[in-house]
Parts: C-alpha cells; structure tokens; sequence
C-alpha cells in the first residue's frame, strides 16, 4: 500500500514535469530568439539560480521516470504476492453497487461464514475517493457538481414558489 502510494505520488509528479516542459517547448516554438529561462531556489545556499527550462525538466522528468520504473517493478513484485494459483489477482477493495436500500442494509448485516477475509463496509464519502484512479476526469466532476447544485437551487425555487402560491391561495 505504501508503495502504491509513492507511486502514485511519482506518476503525478511525472505528469507535471510533462506539463512544465511541453509549456516550455512550446514556448520555445513561439519566440525562437528567446531562451526560456525560469529560476530556482537552491535550499542549501538560499540563491536563485536561473536555468534552461527545457533542460531542467528534461532532466527532472528523466529523473522521475526512473523513480517510476522502479517504484513500479517494486509494486508488481509485491502484487505477485496477491496473486492466486489460477492466475487471477487478489484484490482488496471494490465498489459494489446495490440497486435497493434493503439490499444495501441486508448486504452491510451480513455475515458471510465460508469467506473469513471479506469485509462489508458502507462506502466512503464521494469527497474521500480519488476519482482520478476511478477514470474520472476533473472536469466531469466539477460539471457534475456544478450541474447538482444548478439542479438543486432550480428545484429549490419551483418548491417555494409553488409552497408560496398554495399558501397564498389557502390562507384569505
């Protein structure tokens, strides 16, 4: 778990040295006559240095591109440990959706005998799930939330103003 983590934290940082250094490579494409510089702050000695953009996070993805192979081949040599004689990988969570809430509530009351290691849990909060490893982009989730609010506030007026015409028509 520990190493997925890292692995996780790496594949982000990986993504946003990819980010940084298409900035600058596109810079770079649109004022061939400037250097693209930025400036770093070395902690040992407190100075700003100024460096090549595009060397800098050539390097620095380079840099963590190797972090990354390493920290994958550590994870995959720990999931072998996960996997079962078939063949087929253990995990060890899964979203499980219910159609009923008696469903739900019988499946978190349940004991299951001949399988000591599953555990029924209700499930996380939306706020607490990394979305981005569910194959959610960040966009699809801001319109989601943006268009339940707009729906919520658009329900909110049609009942009050409907609550406010029968009270209005019921009370002289």
């Amino acid at each position: 778990n520990n190493t997925l983590r890292k692995l996780r934290r790496c594949s982000d940082r990986r993504v946003r040295m990819v980010r940084k250094l298409e900035h600058a490579l596109a810079e770079a494409e649109l004022y061939p006559e400037k250097q693209i510089v930025h400036y770093v702050c070395r902690l040992s000695n407190c100075t700003r240095e100024e460096v090549d953009s595009i060397e800098f996070y050539t390097k620095q993805l380079k840099e963590a591109n190797e972090e990354f192979a390493s920290l994958k081949s550590a994870y995959e040599e720990e999931a072998k440990s996960f996997e079962r004689a078939d063949g087929e990988m253990v995990c060890s969570s899964a979203f499980v959706t219910l159609k009923s809430v008696v469903a739900s509530t019988v499946a978190e009351q349940s004991l299951i005998h001949h399988k000591k290691d599953i555990v029924v849990v209700r499930a996380p909060a939306p706020a607490d799930i990394r979305w981005r490893t569910m194959g959610f982009s960040e966009t699809v989730l801001t319109f989601r939330r943006y268009l339940a609010q707009f729906l919520f506030f658009v329900v909110l007026l049609f009942w009050g103003t409907l609550t406010t015409l029968v009270t209005g028509l019921t009370n002289p």
